[in-house]
Formats: C-alpha cells, sequence, structure tokens
C-alpha cells in the first residue's frame, strides 16, 4: 500500500513528497503531465497520470492506498473557480469510496470553515465539506505561515505524518 500525494509538482505536496521519501515508504505522485514523471520516476515514485476531473483516471491512482493527500488546486484561469472546486472536490470523494482510501488528508487554509466571503479560500472550504461529509477518515490541515513558515511546515509534515499517516514499516 502506497501513500498517494496530489498536488506533487507544488510547493506543498512536493515538501510532502520529500518528507515521506526520508521515512522511507512507498509513494505514488498524482500529475497531470508526461513530462514531469521522470523526475518522480527517477526517485523511484511511482507516478499516476490523471486529471482531477477524470474520476475514473483518479481511481486508479487511488487504488490501494493506504492514505492519500489531496487539495483543491484554485482554477483561476477557468470561468468559475468555484464550479470547478465542487467538480474537483465531487470527483475526489467518489474517487475515495470506490477505491475504499483507509485516510484523507486535506490540505485546508486559514478562514476555510467559513462558508461565505472568503475569496478564493472558498475552494478549500467546498473541498472540506465534500471530504468530510462523504468519507470516514478525512484531516483538515492548515499550512500557515503566521511562526515562520520553516517550522510551521516541518510541525505540519510531523503532525500530518504522525497521526494521520500511521507507519507502515
Amino acid at each position: 500500500m502506497s501513500y498517494v500525494v496530489t498536488g506533487a509538482t507544488g510547493h506543498v505536496g512536493s515538501a510532502l513528497v520529500d518528507y515521506l521519501l526520508g521515512e522511507s515508504v512507498p509513494i505514488r505522485v498524482v500529475i497531470r503531465s508526461e513530462t514531469k514523471a521522470e523526475s518522480f520516476r527517477s526517485r523511484n515514485i511511482d507516478v499516476a497520470l490523471a486529471d482531477l476531473y477524470d474520476a475514473q483516471a483518479l481511481t486508479r491512482a487511488f487504488q490501494g492506498a493506504k492514505a492519500v493527500f489531496v487539495m483543491n488546486p484554485t482554477d483561476v484561469q477557468g470561468s468559475d473557480m468555484f464550479q470547478s472546486a465542487r467538480q474537483v472536490s465531487q470527483a475526489f470523494a467518489q474517487v475515495i469510496q470506490t477505491a475504499q482510501v483507509q485516510r484523507v488528508v486535506v490540505l485546508s487554509s486559514w478562514g476555510a470553515e467559513q462558508p461565505t466571503k472568503t475569496g478564493n479560500i472558498l475552494t478549500a472550504h467546498i473541498l472540506e465539506e465534500q471530504l468530510i461529509a462523504n468519507c470516514f477518515y478525512t484531516s483538515c490541515f492548515i499550512y500557515g505561515e503566521l511562526v515562520g513558515l520553516d517550522f510551521c511546515f516541518q510541525s505540519w509534515i510531523f503532525t500530518c505524518y504522525r497521526n494521520y499517516f500511521p507507519t507502515i514499516k
């Protein structure tokens, strides 16, 4: 069983991948672009190519996962970022149930507990609500920058991994 990381080419996802590599656990990353796959494969990381809107591809990517790390990337290029967030959130919820994922860790944000008037942070709220309503083992984490980026991020990863990604060694 592997730990699946979405957003692995981004800031938070790539740091989580590096951390999990250091823990010597099996990892699968979900990325959209074959051109970025080699940088993961060269480190013996399983790569699943999938668009976050594609439930079939995500189901294959999440199959056999011990835990998944999901995030709802804000679609600033699209015509309606909130509709996009709803579509991605629904796909994640469906896939997590279908693939029978045991644990889900969600990247959230300060203010995501608010259902209105938070701008693009509402996309995190949409994801949280969808997954908490439909997936049994869901934990939401905030990636904060208030006490220093390095300290906060290291604490977040430690808490995330130790409490919600139980060791499989």
